[in-house]
């Protein structure tokens, strides 16, 4: 961990934010238990979020460029593998989930996949999604004009259904959000394909 001073780089924005910079790598999450005080203490939200879920797994990479004038700007990169956690109020449960993060709070991408895993989900299912395997990239973008996140290469194999498509949500700024989905979903050996776009 290490905190950059303010810096004069010269130009119209002269002055660069002070930055804290995180770097971390093979961080077992089972092993950092022993901070469960200190988040109680810190951000009491966290430290519930922690005991409810549980988390478990590895982060093998963990990189954060943090403008403390500017957290909106903040730079990350990360790589887990095999990580789990227990549901928390509308986030499901999972395990065997692996990818990597890289990009900013204003452009980034995300690449996950999971593999024999559970997906607990109660309130929703009955008995939890059981994933056969699953892979996905998403990618977003956050600006003056708005918000846009795109999601490609979504291929999901549960118990009896198999999924397949891509989508796009744009939320333009003062403008109505809209959705777009290309699926390809294959029920049993039952295949449908089409293109749906809607206002939402």
């Amino acid at each position: 961990m290490a905190w950059i001073p303010a810096q004069d780089v010269g130009g119209d924005d002269r002055q660069r934010s002070d930055e804290l910079r995180i770097r971390a790598s093979n961080l077992a999450l089972s092993g950092l238990s022993g901070l469960q005080p200190f988040a109680d203490k810190l951000a009491p939200s966290l430290g519930e979020l922690w005991r409810t879920t549980q988390p478990g797994g590895k982060i093998n990479l963990l990189a954060l460029d943090i403008p403390l004038q500017a957290t909106e700007k903040t730079r990350f990169q990360a790589q887990w593998s095999d990580l789990a956690w227990k549901q928390w109020k509308l986030l499901p449960g999972a395990e065997h989930f692996s990818g990597s993060l890289n990009g900013s709070v204003e452009h980034g991408e995300l690449r996950a996949h999971m593999a024999k895993a559970l997906m607990p989900y109660a309130g929703v299912f009955r008995a939890p999604l059981e994933i056969a395997a699953g892979e996905a990239t998403l990618s977003w973008v956050k600006n003056d004009k708005g918000f846009m996140l795109d999601g490609r290469d979504i291929d999901v194999q549960a118990t009896g259904v198999r999924a397949r498509g891509g989508f796009r949500y744009l939320q333009p700024q003062g403008d109505d959000p809209w959705l777009g989905i290309l699926a390809a979903s294959a029920p049993m050996t039952v295949a449908r394909h089409g293109v749906i776009s809607r206002k939402i």
